[in-house]
């Protein structure tokens, strides 16, 4: 089952998610737990950024959870006030234990921060959505960080601890971040990246300049990059594999797209991706990539 978390810090608001999913056998719309692992390709995208203005994540039935998200965005433009009803009238039609929590800025442009399910409707600065196992691991990482850091650092650090030391098999895969970005006015996806170092062993001498690299393949080293769009009207987040040229590009729930699993794009350069996704989609990608201890910035 999945583990969404959702924060709010004076006008910074913060989402983490991870993308694994998990299925009955022969249903393929169940996430939890004691189900069928899926592969990474096949997770999904939790966090939607539906509108510059709200920000929607769910944990449960997927299938159920993007039928609700699509019927939402379809609602007309001026009908938006009853979101938190819509969604629990939904959840309650269709007898389903799913999970949301909903950010939105109000007229002040100042974040607000709602859990929703089909029992309950509450207003907070701080919820969970999912495994409470997951939950309990996040904790204890996050009362032992250092507690003069923000609420916001501590919580992205303790997620990727989190999702990376976890010992439940039905979390992990890839951390995806969504925030309230004050400067654009708008929630955005969050670039990032993640390198995993392989076994190999850097040999330096004194006063020459090395390269310290991460690894090859063959070493067991692994990196992933958070692209996301550069248009704030239309969000997009695309995890890109710089070693396997394999990229897994996520659009938002949206009124014409109700599919929350990635677009998979194998063999293409970061350059060729970005080119690809310009074209079919009309997003440009922006982000950090490494490779080989180099550092690229990507607009």
């Amino acid at each position: 089952m999945s583990i969404i978390i959702a924060k709010i810090e004076g006008n910074s608001c913060l989402f983490r998610s991870d993308t694994k999913v998990s299925i009955l056998n022969g249903d393929d719309s169940i996430t939890g737990d004691n189900k069928l692992r899926l592969p990474p390709e096949e997770g999904v995208l939790k966090i939607h950024i539906l509108h510059q203005n709200i920000c929607v994540a769910f944990a449960g039935t997927v299938k159920i959870c993007c039928e609700i998200i699509n019927r939402l965005c379809n609602k007309p433009a001026n009908d938006k006030k009853d979101i938190f009803e819509f969604i629990q009238a939904e959840l309650i039609q269709s007898s389903d234990d799913s999970e949301f929590i909903v950010a939105f800025l109000n007229k002040n442009r100042i974040p607000r921060l709602f859990r929703v399910d089909k029992d309950v409707i509450e207003e907070g600065n701080s919820f969970w959505i999912g495994n409470k196992d997951a939950f309990a691991e996040f904790q204890s990482y996050f009362i032992n960080t250092d507690s003069k850091k923000s609420i916001i650092d501590r919580t992205i650090y303790s997620f990727r601890e989190m999702v990376r030391n976890s010992k439940i098999d039905t979390i992990g895969d890839f951390v995806i971040g969504a925030y309230f970005n004050q400067p654009s006015d708008s929630f955005v996806y969050e670039e990032a990246l993640e390198s995993i170092s392989g076994y190999g062993i850097i040999k330096a001498k004194a006063n020459v300049k090395t390269t310290l690299s991460e690894g090859t393949v063959k070493e067991g080293a692994f990196i992933v990059s958070n692209l996301v769009s550069n248009r704030t009207n239309k969000p997009a987040i695309c995890l890109f594999f710089e070693k396997g040229n394999l990229a897994f590009l996520y659009l938002p729930l949206s009124k014409t797209n109700i599919n929350a699993n990635p677009i998979v794009i194998e063999n293409k350069s970061i350059n060729e991706l970005k080119k690809l996704v310009l074209e079919k989609f009309g997003i440009e990608l922006f982000g950090l990539s490494m490779n080989l201890g180099q550092f690229k910035i990507v607009k």
